[in-house]
C-alpha cells in the first residue's frame, strides 16, 4: 500500500515509530507553509490541507491528516483515513469510566475543540456497562486544556531535558486534581510525551491511550479496506528542503529503520 502523511513539520512523525515496522510505501509530506502548526489559523492550514490532498491523492492509496481536520476531509475524500474517529470510539470514549473527557490541544485549535468533540460524540452510543454506570455522564463532560509550551518545547528540547519534563509534570497534575476520566490528544505531537503522562496520571482514574492505542486502528482500519502490505519505503515530499529534520539523527533513525532503507527527498510545489 501507498500510504500518504500530511505534516507541516514533526507533528505526524510520532506514527512512524510504528509505521516503519509496517511493509507499506510511505510517502511523508511536509509543506512548511503551514509551519508553526499552532500559530497559523484555522483557514489557512485547511487551504493548505486540502492543496496537499489534492497533490498527494493521485500518488497514494490511503491518507492521514492531522486529526483536528480530520473529519472535514473525510466527507471530501474517501482516501482519508479516519484515525482520529477510531481511537475515539474504539479507545477513548469506549473505556471511558465516567464520561469525564479533556481533551489536550494547542491554541489553533482551542475555539474549535469542543465541537470537534461533540461531533465525535454525537455517533457514540454508551456501552451497556457505561449505561448502568449511575454516575456517567451523558452526553460526555468535556473541558479542555491547552498547553502551550509542550509544542515549543519539542521543537527545542528533547525529553529528557529537565525543564521539559517539569512543565509536563506540573501540567499533567492539574488533570490528577480534577479528577478527569480521560485525556485526549488533539495532536500527534503529544503523542511524543506517551511515557511522561502514562507514568504521571492515576491509571485507576484517568486514562491515556498512547501510540499503541493509535496503531491497533490503523491495522483495524486496514485490514476493513483490504489495503494489502508492499515493502516498507520512505519518501520525504517537501514544499522547502527540512534541513533541520534531515539533521537530527534519532528521527532519521525512525525514518530510515536504523539505516536499512534509504530515505528518498522528493521536492513539490503547490
Amino acid at each position: 500500500m501507498k500510504l500518504g502523511i500530511i505534516s507541516s513539520w514533526y507533528e505526524m512523525l510520532p506514527l512512524m515509530q510504528f509505521l516503519n515496522k509496517t511493509e507499506h510505501e510511505v510517502h511523508f509530506f511536509v509543506d512548511r507553509a503551514m509551519r508553526p502548526w499552532w500559530e497559523k489559523s484555522p483557514a489557512l492550514r485547511e487551504k493548505r490541507l486540502e492543496q496537499s490532498i489534492e497533490l498527494m491523492q493521485d500518488s497514494v492509496d490511503a491518507l492521514i491528516v492531522p486529526p483536528s481536520l480530520e473529519a472535514r476531509f473525510i466527507a471530501k475524500n474517501t482516501k482519508v483515513l479516519p484515525l482520529f474517529e477510531t481511537y475515539l470510539h474504539d479507545f477513548a470514549f469506549t473505556h471511558s469510566l465516567v464520561g469525564k473527557i479533556w481533551l489536550l490541544c494547542e491554541q489553533s485549535d482551542s475555539d474549535n475543540a469542543q465541537q470537534i468533540l461533540t461531533n465525535y460524540a454525537s455517533s457514540y452510543t454508551p456501552s451497556v456497562t457505561q449505561q448502568e454506570t449511575k454516575k456517567f455522564l451523558t452526553p460526555f463532560a468535556r473541558w479542555q486544556k491547552t498547553v502551550r509550551m509542550w509544542t515549543y518545547f519539542l521543537t527545542t528540547y528533547w525529553r529528557s531535558e529537565p525543564m521539559l519534563r517539569k512543565t509536563l509534570k506540573h501540567d499533567l497534575q492539574y488533570f490528577s486534581d480534577a479528577w478527569v476520566d480521560t485525556l485526549i490528544p488533539l495532536s500527534r505531537w503529544f503523542l511524543f510525551y506517551q511515557k511522561i503522562i502514562k507514568s504521571r496520571v492515576n491509571r485507576k482514574k484517568t486514562r491515556f491511550h498512547g501510540l499503541d492505542a493509535v496503531e491497533v486502528c490503523f491495522e483495524k482500519i486496514i485490514k476493513e479496506r483490504w489495503l494489502k502490505e508492499s515493502r516498507y519505503t520512505i519518501t520525504l515530499h517537501h514544499t522547502d528542503l527540512p534541513t533541520p529534520l534531515l539533521q537530527e539523527k534519532k528521527w532519521m533513525q525512525v525514518l530510515t529503520k536504523g539505516g536499512e532503507v534509504e530515505l528518498e527527498l522528493q521536492e513539490v510545489e503547490i
